[in-house]
């Protein structure tokens, strides 16, 4: 699955693209996905706010597999507010996942 507001280039059979943003795209991803299929893992690297992107992420987490591998990119904000954000979101991660490293 690819959730992108932009068009995407690379086209692949293993590929299902939906355009629009993430947070619009959760009901109608559910509803695809097969009784007991889940997602391998999630990838956003979404040009919005940390602590926005982190809720995105929360909300599809029933939607992954156990042992899925999840990526948050961090876009650069105010870099005094960008730490206190990721100690945050590593707690908040660490107490609903295992291996939480941050980069």
């Amino acid at each position: 699955w690819s959730i992108d507001p932009a068009i995407l280039e690379v086209k692949s059979p293993n590929i299902i693209h939906l355009q629009g943003k993430a947070q619009d795209m959760k009901v109608h991803v559910e509803e695809q996905l097969e009784k007991n299929e889940k997602l391998d893992g999630i990838v956003c690297d979404a040009n919005i706010p940390p602590m926005e992107a982190f809720d995105i992420i929360l909300s599809y987490l029933h939607l992954v597999k156990d042992r899925a591998i999840i990526v948050l990119t961090c876009k650069i904000m105010r870099r005094n507010l960008l730490k206190p954000q990721m100690a945050s979101m590593q707690e908040k991660f660490s107490d609903l996942c295992d291996n939480v490293t941050v980069l």
